[in-house]
């Protein structure tokens, strides 16, 4: 991937970045201002002392979606931005990235 697309990309992360706290949910840590793993686990510590505390089972289910996002359909990824709101052209430019971007591996 070139600079140019890395800088555009930033860009429209940053864009966006003010709105996330608005379209996700309060649970959602990943991708948020501010917000890392560490929250996640005193989220879990917290749920587990309560538990213990009030001696309710608990349940705690840990999903790993390493690389979940290169496997989502653009289609899809698409119409989600477009039922939130996300403009046509920024849909567009989005859309000129995937079309355009390219891999290729280097040995040296």
């Amino acid at each position: 991937m070139t600079a140019e697309y890395k800088i555009m990309i930033m860009v429209m992360g940053n864009r966006i970045c003010p709105f996330l706290t608005n379209l996700l949910q309060r649970s959602q840590l990943c991708g948020l201002p501010g917000k890392t793993i560490f929250y996640a686990v005193a989220a879990i510590r917290e749920a587990v002392a309560r538990a213990q505390v009030t001696r309710t089972p608990l349940c705690i289910l840990s999903l790993d979606f390493q690389e979940a996002f290169d496997r989502i359909s653009h289609s899809y990824l698409f119409a989600i931005l477009e039922s939130y709101g996300f403009s046509e052209q920024f849909q567009k430019s989005l859309r000129e990235i995937y079309d355009n971007s390219t891999s290729s591996i280097q040995i040296i």
